[in-house]
């Protein structure tokens, strides 16, 4: 093997060699941290052992994260580089492994689907990303509401946005995005990633978050499920409003008593914010309205 990639010089070297700079636009920072990409690829095996295991890569820039979960012998790593400009370095990187399968794609736009219907049906498929902050959400949304087939999903993002992903019901940081990712799924935090883990260096820490897949509460009610996030984006689209006016602002065909009428039928006090509501709680209110 010529080299490691987390090193920075050799990763300068093969970016000198292809006449590579880093593309803020693309939110381009690659992780040159072993300690994070050890992280990262303790986190994607939970549960699983690495010969039967899948593993898709979103982003994988110049080849760190790839290198790392292909030399843990993932029996296959899908690799989805949106940057057409950087496949040939990506290519001679990671030459050597016979394990890793790359492909060029808008991740917003790959047909996930069906890729992985071409994978074996006993495998366990699982998604790492170190994801940039301008794509992070919509993705993230779109990886979850389209219901694939990954069992585990584990992302690098800015910290900032990991502690709405995993934060709870009362805190400043918890809000739709979180009720979201924690319909679909547990997240947990991993570690977090100092700006100094990646070159070039962002201005920003990151954090590694696992997301572990689970089944919604109203999984197979597509009406019922449109309501609950109906129900969240209302209950949030103006935060210091209780729980009664934020929904009478949001149902106005329901006149106020109606509304205190069904949150009540939740058990819930319609004086509450709607940042105060566990999934649980939202999925009473669901039933009462739905």
């Amino acid at each position: 093997m010529k080299y490691k990639l987390y090193q920075p010089s050799a990763l300068r070297d093969l970016m000198r060699r292809h006449q590579i700079q880093a593309k803020k636009g693309f939110g381009q920072n690659f992780l040159i941290d072993l300690h994070a990409l050890q992280a990262i690829v303790d986190a994607a095996c939970v549960g699983t052992t690495p010969q039967d295991c899948v593993m898709v890569e979103i982003g994988p820039g110049l080849g760190t994260l790839t290198q790392a979960l292909a030399e843990e012998e993932f029996s296959r790593v899908i690799a989805v580089e949106k940057d057409a400009s950087l496949l040939p370095a990506l290519k001679e990187a990671l030459e050597e492994y016979d394990n890793v399968t790359i492909m060029q794609g808008d991740a917003l736009k790959f047909d996930f689907a069906s890729m992985l219907q071409t994978l074996p049906q006993h495998v366990s498929v699982r998604l790492a990303a170190n994801l940039p902050y301008y794509i992070t959400t919509p993705l993230l949304l779109r990886l979850l509401e389209e219901h694939l087939a990954f069992d585990r999903l584990v992302i690098m993002v800015q910290k900032e946005v990991a502690s709405r992903l995993v934060a709870n019901p009362g805190t400043k940081e918890y809000g739709a995005l979180s009720v979201a990712v924690q319909y679909y799924s547990s997240p947990q935090l991993v570690t977090t990633v100092v700006a100094g883990s990646f070159l070039p260096r962002p201005q920003v820490d990151s954090a590694v978050v696992s997301l572990i897949r689970r089944q919604g509460p109203f999984a197979h009610e597509k009406e019922a499920e449109a309501q609950f996030f109906k129900i969240v984006r209302f209950a949030f689209a103006q935060r210091r409003k209780t729980l009664m006016n934020a929904l009478s602002s949001g149902f106005t065909h329901l006149d106020k008593a109606t509304v205190t009428q069904f949150i009540e039928a939740a058990g819930i006090d319609p004086m509450r914010r709607g940042e105060t509501l566990s999934i649980e709680e939202f999925s009473q209110l669901t039933r009462a309205f739905h």
